[in-house]
């Protein structure tokens, strides 16, 4: 790549012979030669800086919304009754404790009818769930038998969730049950929400700022080497200016060549990912490629600013 933009600058004279871009373009290409197999390393080093930090970030906000729609309500409890009959359900959470009516802003109870081996609920009782949370929500008490409580807290969610799970406990005597709350599964999810986001960014730092350290490492070495060579382009009359202009050039070239081909990669990369995200849920490339583009602006960028400016000093011999 560096060899095709050579030739390429080489073809156009105007911009091959302006100020010192003859000098640059022959020193950086003096220097691809011998450094080509280093400067691919950072290259892929960049790529996956690049595809780990944005993948996290889409999978953690895909684990997100695929909680919010695993649990659309607050609660969801199944109880089995042990003898056939009604059974209010309210009534039995109220007297653990938990009253529907003060703590809940809505909520059903649902009873599931066996008929042979199907199973319903009343359509009145189907369109209720799906006015409320959703057709899916809905579809999916259709396969289950006993009685449903499904409510929205009302309130401070905490405190009423920790009343609800309190008052559980009358239950147990009476029958089995399962319960859901949008709560608890939120806190299940939430060890992996963090666990994926902590080694995405952790591993995406870690390898930027080896890419940008080897980088900066590389060109201020290079610049020591370079300091004789930009004292005599002084003697011939180059003022200081151009010659400050052709290290910031220099550094440029090795820091965003890689990185513009490390993009490239990168892009293919992350749609082939977020299409495996999608298969599970939807996928927010805007947010994942904003915090790939902070991390770059900030790490890379940094290291690029202090490089150009300890590169002037060392060819300034200050």
């Amino acid at each position: 790549l560096s060899g095709f933009l050579l030739r390429v600058c080489q073809s156009s004279k105007r911009l091959y012979y302006r100020n010192l871009n003859m000098f640059v373009l022959r020193q950086f290409n003096a220097r691809i030669n011998t450094t080509y197999r280093s400067m691919t390393v950072i290259c892929l080093m960049l790529l996956l800086a690049i595809g780990i930090t944005a993948s996290s970030v889409g999978l953690n906000n895909t684990v997100e919304q695929m909680t919010a729609e695993q649990a659309p309500q607050d609660v969801e409890l199944i109880f089995y009754p042990e003898q056939e009959g009604e059974v209010d359900l309210p009534a039995l959470l109220a007297e653990g404790g938990f009253d529907p009516e003060a703590e809940c802003a809505f909520s059903l109870a649902v009873p599931v009818y066996r008929t042979g081996e199907e199973r319903a609920i009343t359509q009145s009782m189907h369109d209720a769930i799906a006015g409320r949370w959703g057709q899916d929500a809905a579809y999916a008490f259709r396969a289950h038998h006993g009685w449903y409580f499904l409510a929205d807290y009302a309130g401070d969610k905490y405190a009423a969730e920790a009343r609800f799970q309190e008052a559980l406990s009358t239950l147990n005597t009476l029958g089995v049950y399962g319960c859901t709350t949008r709560i608890g599964t939120w806190m299940e999810v939430m060890g992996t929400k963090v666990l994926v986001l902590f080694i995405g960014l952790y591993l995406g730092v870690v390898f930027l700022l080896a890419s940008a350290a080897v980088l900066a490492l590389q060109q201020l070495t290079q610049a020591a080497d370079n300091a004789p060579r930009y004292q005599l382009l002084a003697r011939l009359g180059a003022p200081e200016r151009m010659r400050a202009r052709s290290v910031d050039i220099q550094v440029f070239l090795s820091f965003f060549l890689p990185l513009a081909l490390a993009l490239v990669h990168a892009a293919v990369g992350m749609t082939a990912a977020n299409a495996v995200i999608a298969e599970v849920g939807k996928v927010d490339a805007a947010a994942s490629s904003a915090v790939a583009a902070v991390l770059l602006l900030v790490i890379y960028g940094g290291y690029f600013l202090a490089t150009c400016w300890g590169s002037r000093r060392i060819v300034r011999g200050g």
